[in-house]
């Protein structure tokens, strides 16, 4: 037998048949290593059966059965949204079989193409828009420059704090939440 056998009768609680018992205490003898292992185990276990117990803060239980409870409902949350997210991808995969299937002057590669053919065109409004504001910025006088970057930044922070109070009034009153 090998040596993690004798290590996992001495952490195992079954007893040991006659046989295996004298095998152990053998390698006990012979052992240095795992009548360590028997004698940390038993001081251990000792030391946790004479521990005195503890009571537990009388709120404890409705505390954990809270918790608990708020757990599942996460948990039933996020398998609802996982289940969405399955339900919603099927249907839009059915949709599309029933597009190809059903209006067969329509093709894969057309819908590639028209694609393909729309990101193309978003690139190149991105690109005229980068050369429109590089030139801007390179032919501008500065107080120019200036007067455009605060009011664009004036426009920015407005934005960010209207939506940051809209969130906030939403926490506060908690509208259009359910539980």
């Amino acid at each position: 037998m090998d040596h993690q056998t004798y290590k996992s009768w001495i952490l195992n609680d079954e007893l040991l048949s006659g046989e295996d018992e004298t095998q152990l205490e053998e390698h006990l003898a012979e052992c240095r290593e795992c009548a360590e292992l028997k004698a940390n185990l038993y001081t251990a276990l000792q030391m946790v059966r004479s521990a005195p117990q503890i009571a537990a803060p009388p709120d404890f239980t409705q505390r954990f059965t809270a918790s608990l409870a708020a757990r599942k409902r996460e948990e039933e949350k996020r398998q609802a949204r996982a289940l969405t997210l399955a339900l919603s991808s099927s249907a839009l995969v059915i949709a599309f079989g029933a597009i190809l299937i059903f209006l067969p002057e329509i093709s894969l590669i057309s819908l590639a193409t028209g694609c393909v053919s729309t990101l193309l065109r978003i690139f190149e409004i991105v690109q005229a828009t980068a050369s429109f504001v590089s030139g801007f910025v390179k032919n501008a006088n500065p107080s120019s420059l200036v007067t455009v970057f605060v009011v664009v930044g004036g426009w920015i922070v407005l934005a960010s704090l209207t939506l940051a109070l809209s969130v906030w009034k939403l926490a506060i009153k908690k509208v259009g939440i359910n539980s």
